[in-house]
């Protein structure tokens, strides 16, 4: 999984002196309330606060999720974001699957064109490929981070139930999600995850240019798949609802739930506790 900030079309345009002040207005992915929870959004504001002693004509503003209505980290929580009549100048996104829906909409700014030389680009090629649409770099990665299986010792411990391994199989998972209390593990109800699903098939969602679902998400991949999904909440009563992935970590985090299909970058907490 790679980390990624965007800059959206309300970001300055025009290259400017140096020393004409400026105010660039950040999004981060979180409540003010519970900001100093987040490690992740921790990390944002003192990069933020470290960046506005260095640069004195250029202040960097946090915005935070706006708590009424409340919104979740979701797709189309963000393109409303990015929508508004004053968007953030940088958003933070997770999912590259967003770019031809946000190319489309012209919400992104091609950060190709503030390059004077292509080889100004220190970042590997290949993580590049994956934050470009139709020749234009959408995305800024500043981050990879792992996709891992995160599970709970105690709640194991207390099914009487071995430990997850290397090669469980998707039906493992699910009878396995049936014995933890007082959940098992949770898949959000999402496309990501119908995407993750449809993996070991070699199929996607959208074809490798992002130009059509066609053959693709009506697939016989995808529409077993989503089947698989839908017995997997249908068929176990100590199931929660399909949720946003924000809530399972919440979930997660309270020891609600006995494993969680997650990055790196969500572990922070984690691996100082008990999980």
């Amino acid at each position: 999984m790679i980390g990624v900030v965007a800059f959206t079309t309300s970001a300055c345009t025009q290259s400017k002196k140096d020393t004409e002040p400026a105010i660039i207005h950040y999004q981060v992915l979180a409540l003010k309330n519970n900001a100093a929870l987040d490690p992740m959004t921790q990390i944002e504001l003192d990069a933020a606060e470290h960046f506005n002693k260095l640069n004195p004509s250029i202040q960097v503003v946090i915005d935070y999720m706006p708590e009424t209505p409340p919104m979740a980290y979701s797709t189309q929580d963000i393109i409303k974001i990015l929508q508004s009549n004053q968007p953030q100048d940088i958003v933070p996104l997770w999912e590259t699957s967003m770019l031809p829906i946000l190319d489309n909409r012209k919400l992104l700014l091609d950060l190709n064109d503030f390059l004077s030389n292509t080889n100004d680009k220190d970042i590997n090629q290949r993580i590049l490929d994956n934050a470009t649409i139709n020749g234009k770099l959408l995305l800024l990665p500043n981050a990879a981070y792992a996709n891992l299986m995160m599970f709970n010792k105690e709640l194991f411990d207390a099914a009487q139930v071995p430990y997850p391994q290397g090669d469980w199989t998707w039906e493992q998972f699910r009878e396995i999600s049936k014995k933890i209390k007082p959940s098992g593990p949770a898949l959000s109800y999402d496309l990501g995850t119908l995407d993750m699903l449809m993996g070991g098939s070699g199929k996607k969602l959208l074809s490798t240019d992002g130009k059509t679902a066609i053959g693709y998400l009506d697939s016989p991949e995808a529409v077993s798949s989503l089947k698989w999904l839908n017995s997997y909440y249908h068929d176990n009563d100590n199931q929660i609802s399909p949720l946003h992935i924000m809530d399972l970590f919440g979930r997660f985090d309270g020891h609600k739930m006995g494993m969680l299909l997650g990055g790196m970058g969500n572990t922070f907490l984690h691996l100082r506790g008990a999980i």
